[in-house]
């Protein structure tokens, strides 16, 4: 039998230039001569030249490797590239690690190097004929600086998507308009699910030797069987403690899954070539090591979103971590809205038309008064009135002048939301000589989601027709996804709506201003107040926290709720 090196030789007269340069000068991270002995699938990637190629991808699987050569193979030949990755720190961690260490271990990368001479940074390679811009994606500024003819998104799941547009508007001038994509996947449907799926979605198929079926390798069809919502039975539990322990899905018969396949496309013709890599076929993890993540993933949603997106390279959310139809149709109340409320709370979610939730409290639960859309802003202070809106959360951005003039005419009443970097701030924040709500976008989401979970987001009876259906498309549209890189959990909506997702936000960052308490429905009982606005009310206590009078001594004041506390904390600056 050959050896791994002696395949590597043998296929270096049949490979393609790039596979060429893999096999006789290129490394893996560790400086192991690269071979394609255990990960036959490689081949045909190195040699794809598509001119757009996207790639979901387990782990560990020799990714990033392939793409550090295909970005030194295009410019060496004068191609203009453009490296992206997730952030600046992690941009220059991935150069200094993985590329600069890879030109040192390669005289003829070095000879490459000198051959550019010019600039050798973090940043700037010129190699060969051309020049490679490494950037991280939360740089706006580092993409609008040169014109390119090759855009490698790597790790897209997590770049920041507005960038990313950027980034592409430098590929207009170009005659070649290269474009490659890789990332493990998160959410279903976003990032790198969405441009695969608009690919030709191609698979690793083998062809079982028993029985001679072709066939894609599936963790729930050739390793387990599942038998209930925690149950499962391991096919070839034999071959699962011998390192194996993967079989045909007809015949059951042992496959080599690190063996010669082929890859397959779904929908041929796509003028995109995508694929599809799991650790199934990849050296990495044995599928003993892959059960036992999956064992850890029955137990814990988040180690199951891990186990689809970071072991099988699948797009995959967990119903913990998203609104579904029927956790809003559990929150509708079975009747219309209310024939008259009043000391209600607004939140206004701005775009080209307005979003529109409005809310009152009823037995510890936050009810809905009106959700709907307006497209003139006057209409809002229509709406003021008509629900006698004691307070009201709008969106400061984009439209910040907009915002200013409606919370103008509503004077103490009105707050601008903005949503500072993520993880800059952990409490809700305000600023009442601006009238500026700060607050952390997952955190207020986080709570949102955990109200509609536990019942207490009360819906109309004719919810699911709403906005003609958008309301609850658009309370679906967000996503809570894990970002491994930043180590945080992100809200990510991806390419869908949720403005009224941010609208039924506001509202609830609204109630949470007012405190607890105090919304009535007719008949008003007995000495029960409307809310007044902040301004003009006396420090008093509340079920959730304290009021208190705007500006003490003189001083303007800062807020700050902690959810976690369920109080108010206030500064007097």
């Amino acid at each position: 039998m050959l050896t791994a090196l002696e395949v590597a030789e043998e296929t270096v007269a049949r490979s393609s230039e790039r596979r060429y340069w893999a096999i006789k000068h290129h490394t893996e991270s560790h400086g192991r001569r690269l071979d394609f002995h255990n990960r036959q699938y490689l081949i045909d990637i190195y040699d794809d030249d598509a001119q757009r190629i996207a790639i979901q991808k387990s782990v560990q699987c020799g990714i990033s490797e392939a793409m550090i050569l295909r970005a030194l193979h295009a410019t060496a030949q004068g191609i203009s590239t453009m490296y992206v990755l997730p952030t600046d720190e992690g941009k220059n961690r991935f150069v200094g690690n993985r590329v600069d260490k890879q030109i040192l271990r390669s005289p003829f990368y070095q000879a490459l190097l000198a051959q550019g001479g010019g600039d050798d940074s973090k940043g700037i390679k010129q190699f060969g004929a051309g020049m490679i811009n490494f950037v991280g994606s939360n740089s706006p500024a580092k993409f609008t600086e040169v014109p390119i003819d090759f855009l490698i998104i790597d790790e897209v799941n997590f770049c920041e998507p507005t960038n990313l547009g950027l980034a592409e508007e430098r590929l207009r001038g170009s005659d070649l308009k290269l474009q490659a994509w890789c990332s493990r996947p998160t959410a279903a449907g976003l990032g790198i699910a969405e441009i695969y799926n608009r690919s030709d979605r191609k698979h690793w198929h083998l062809r079982c030797h028993a029985c001679g079926l072709r066939q894609p390798l599936d963790w729930f069809a050739n390793v387990i069987l599942r038998t209930g919502e925690f149950a499962y039975h391991v096919l070839d539990p034999t071959g699962l403690d011998e390192g194996r322990g993967v079989v045909c899905r007809a015949c059951h018969a042992p496959l080599d899954n690190l063996g010669p396949g082929e890859w397959v496309p779904e929908t041929p013709g796509a003028d995109i070539s995508g694929y599809h890599i799991s650790m199934l076929f990849s050296p990495t993890n044995t599928p003993k090591e892959l059960l036992v993540k999956y064992d850890r993933g029955l137990r814990n949603a988040t180690e199951m979103e891990e186990f689809h997106n970071g072991c099988l390279g699948e797009d995959y959310t967990s119903a913990e971590s998203k609104v579904t139809p029927e956790l809003l149709d559990a929150c509708r109340s079975g009747e219309g809205w209310p024939s008259r409320v009043y000391g209600c709370t607004m939140g206004v979610d701005v775009g080209k038309i307005l979003h529109v939730r409005i809310s009152f409290r009823h037995e510890g639960r936050r009810v809905a008064a009106w959700i709907g859309t307006v497209e003139n802003p006057l209409e809002l202070d229509r709406l003021m009135a008509e629900y006698d809106v004691a307070c009201c959360v709008i969106d400061a951005a984009p439209e910040l002048h907009l915002a200013r003039s409606f919370a103008a005419k509503h004077p103490g009443r009105v707050w601008l939301c903005q949503y500072p970097s993520a993880g800059t701030i952990r409490e809700i924040q305000l600023d009442h000589a601006e009238m500026i709500l700060k607050v952390d976008r997952t955190m207020s989401l986080d709570a949102t989601f955990a109200e509609l979970r536990s019942g207490r987001n009360i819906l109309p009876a004719n919810a699911r027709d709403l906005d003609g259906g958008e309301f609850y498309e658009q309370m679906q549209a967000s996503v809570r996804v894990h970002n491994a890189l930043k180590n945080r959990y992100d809200w990510v909506e991806g390419s869908r709506s949720d403005h009224h997702r941010h609208a039924d936000n506001y509202d609830w960052l609204a109630t949470q201003i007012v405190g607890a308490g105090g919304f009535g429905h007719p008949p008003k009982p007995k000495g029960l107040p409307s809310f007044q606005p902040l301004q003009d009310r006396q420090t008093k206590k509340s079920p959730s926290g304290s009021w208190g009078r705007r500006g003490i001594a003189g001083k303007t004041r800062r807020e700050i709720f902690q959810p976690g506390q369920g109080i108010w904390k206030t500064e007097a600056r």
